[in-house]
């Protein structure tokens, strides 16, 4: 018969309670409310952008840990609290933020006991700089960065930061948008192409040639579409047609456009020189350059 050994099943019940009592403590400290900790940590990324947009300094630098690292252009910097503040000022404060925009949901993921994070967020970025003759420059750069997020008593914070970036492109400032849109509608003109011509005027356009009662953008393109087909079937020819003597005066997201247009055209056989001065109003709706009004007299 087996003997009964006490002191055995002693050790062996501790055995099992410490088990027991390490699996309960691994799991209070390991398990969190995952989707909470995400919200808390998009909401920290969607503030970023409030403080380009409004130039606060402080506030963001007050998402970064004490010893934060930052990992960028082959440089790796542990820039202190003051410094990082003066980069950050300075930097918003030399550009006008146009975008600062998510190009893909960020992506969260943490450490399985919660106390660590990162994300990986990708970011188009434009900003309006200072160009030659008081014109501007836009500027767009496709940002991918990740940054690694820890966990304090002050709530979750940026410890390190790794960026990249694909080379900014330099998009033409208001002034020369303009201009282009100017070329482009004489070139969409001279061929009466309406599907361009439909994109370039304003939805309240409103035309007048000469003594002609004005008309409204519907009737424009309807005469457009006629011009069209006159060039299709060949009663119509334009042999010349140039914008000259471009005068632009700028009110706010308003232009008022002052040219010389000289054209030569055959129409049903009758050869025809003409010479305009023409008065165009374009407004910039939401970045894109529009005609609103147009209004010609007869040179000659």
């Amino acid at each position: 018969m087996r003997s009964h050994n006490p002191t055995k099943s002693f050790a062996n019940r501790n055995t099992h309670l410490y088990a027991a009592l390490f699996l309960f403590l691994f799991a209070a400290c390991s398990s969190f409310d995952r989707e909470e900790e995400v919200q808390k940590i998009v909401e920290i990324h969607r503030a970023q952008r409030d403080h380009h947009f409004n130039s606060e300094a402080e506030a963001f630098v007050r998402q970064l840990t004490a010893d934060f690292i930052s990992v960028n252009k082959g440089v790796v910097a542990e820039p202190t609290f003051r410094e990082n503040v003066g980069r950050f000022d300075g930097y918003v404060n030399s550009v006008r933020f146009l975008k600062w925009d998510d190009m893909a949901k960020p992506i969260v993921r943490f450490s399985d006991d919660g106390s660590m994070a990162y994300t990986i967020v990708r970011k188009m970025v434009e900003i309006k700089l200072p160009g030659i003759a008081g014109d501007s420059v836009v500027e767009q750069t496709a940002f991918a960065w990740t940054s690694i997020y820890k966990k304090t008593d002050d709530g979750w914070k940026i410890e390190s930061v790794t960026s990249t970036n694909k080379p900014p492109e330099y998009l033409p400032g208001k002034r020369q948008r303009l201009l282009m849109k100017l070329d482009e509608f004489d070139r969409a003109f001279v061929n009466a192409d309406t599907v361009k011509l439909d994109r370039l005027i304003a939805s309240d356009y409103v035309h007048t040639n000469g003594n002609n009662d004005p008309i409204d953008r519907k009737t424009w393109l309807e005469y457009m579409a006629s011009r069209k087909k006159a060039l299709e079937n060949g009663s119509l020819k334009i042999l010349d047609y140039r914008a000259s003597k471009r005068n632009i005066t700028h009110l706010g997201n308003t232009a008022v456009v002052n040219t010389r247009v000289d054209s030569e055209q055959i129409l049903n056989g009758q050869r025809s020189k003409s010479a305009f001065q023409v008065t165009q109003v374009w407004k910039d709706e939401n970045g894109i350059w529009k005609r609103a009004a147009f209004h010609d007299g007869k040179i000659r």
